[in-house]
């Protein structure tokens, strides 16, 4: 996990002037607005429930699927399950670490639907974070490009 530290504020649940549905999200990322396909977990060292989610790049404009091209895993926190506060990125989860290391801003592949297991036998409380399916960022126009598994 990355060590950095920022919050989120919640939004109030409002309808918009123009009409739009009201605003009941939990939680927004605050680097791209798009947290979606959420795992949420209890801690049991802590108490402290943990959001796993896709960090889906929803602010980013580019043309075809290159908006979803490069999304990771983000992490949230919470004491009560109501104020959540971000707290970073899964790191470890790229084929190339090195690779992704030097270009922070743009991953080379892309991360989303996260699950999380938790060791029965230790008492390490996170065991490990799979998602799904990462692709190698390709092209724009598809979701062509080589799969495989991070971790299994």
């Amino acid at each position: 996990m990355t060590n950095a530290m920022a919050h989120a504020e919640r939004r109030p649940a409002a309808s918009g002037a123009d009409g739009d549905a009201p605003d009941d999200a939990i939680f927004h990322d605050p680097v791209h607005d798009g947290a979606t396909d959420p795992t949420v977990i209890r801690h049991r060292g802590t108490g402290e429930w943990w959001m796993f989610f896709t960090q889906r790049r929803a602010t980013v404009d580019e043309p075809g699927v290159a908006w979803v091209h490069g999304s990771r895993i983000g992490i949230a926190r919470s004491s009560d399950g109501l104020d959540w506060r971000y707290v970073g990125t899964v790191d470890g989860l790229e084929a190339d670490a090195a690779a992704s290391a030097t270009d922070r801003d743009r991953p080379r592949e892309t991360h989303w639907a996260p699950e999380v297991i938790a060791a029965t036998s230790s008492s390490t409380a996170i065991a490990g974070c799979c998602s799904p399916s990462p692709i190698r960022t390709g092209t724009a126009a598809s979701w062509a490009p080589a799969m495989r598994r991070p971790h299994e």
